[in-house]
């Protein structure tokens, strides 16, 4: 049996903790390195190449689903595994738009996630059981029609007021608020913005926005 390099990258040092003592004990899998942060994530995976990184979505600088789109991006052969609370469809998609190849919510068993990263390490899609089929379908046709459906360079609308109210400073919440949407929702149209713009921080998101003219200097 082939040995699996795992690389961890989440915030909560409890949960890597948990994680790199029940995946020790698996003979196949070996902990290489961990990360609380998408910059020190960057650089690990860069320098350590594992076969495969348990990815949260919530990170304090980058947003985990962009952090999958620039790692795997940057190195295809590296299979990523999301491990978040999120069980909206929503993060699903983006997820997998972004290049992961499994998805798991945090309140599952250390059974599936064995699954899913044996799975995951053979470059094979792996989604939580607790989607319904319809789900998982919508997913994995909008993931393949990604390419065909989508330019970079095209905003919805409702991406455009979520950019306009990013370029004034407001936080997810307080965006949540302006536009009736939940912070969780505002969260996968930052993350889907910053897909479609090719930028991965505030600050190069709204300088590229005024760029292309979606938004106006006042």
């Amino acid at each position: 049996m082939n040995e699996i390099r795992v690389m961890l990258v989440d915030d909560h040092t409890i949960l890597r903790e948990g994680l790199r003592l029940l995946l020790s004990k698996q003979e196949n899998i070996r902990i290489i390195g961990e990360a609380s942060k998408g910059e020190d994530a960057l650089r690990m995976a860069k320098e350590l190449s594992p076969d495969l990184i348990i990815m949260d979505i919530s990170l304090p600088d980058i947003n985990g689903i962009s952090l999958t789109r620039m790692i795997t991006q940057a190195d295809p052969r590296i299979a990523v595994l999301v491990l978040t609370m999120y069980n909206e469809k929503e993060y699903l998609i983006s997820a997998l738009k972004a290049g992961a190849l499994g998805y798991l919510i945090k309140e599952g068993t250390i059974e599936e996630m064995i699954k899913a990263i044996n799975t995951v390490y053979r470059h094979q899609i792996y989604i939580d059981r607790k989607f319904p089929s319809s789900v998982v379908n919508e997913a994995l046709l909008r993931m393949k029609d990604e390419n065909a459906d989508e330019s970079d360079d095209i905003l919805t609308p409702r991406e455009k007021d979520v950019l306009s109210l990013i370029a004034e400073g407001k936080s997810n919440k307080e965006i949540a608020a302006i536009l009736n949407l939940s912070a969780k929702t505002v969260d996968v149209h930052r993350s889907n913005i910053m897909r479609k713009m090719d930028v991965h921080d505030a600050v190069s998101l709204v300088k590229k926005a005024y760029q292309k003219g979606f938004i106006k200097i006042k």
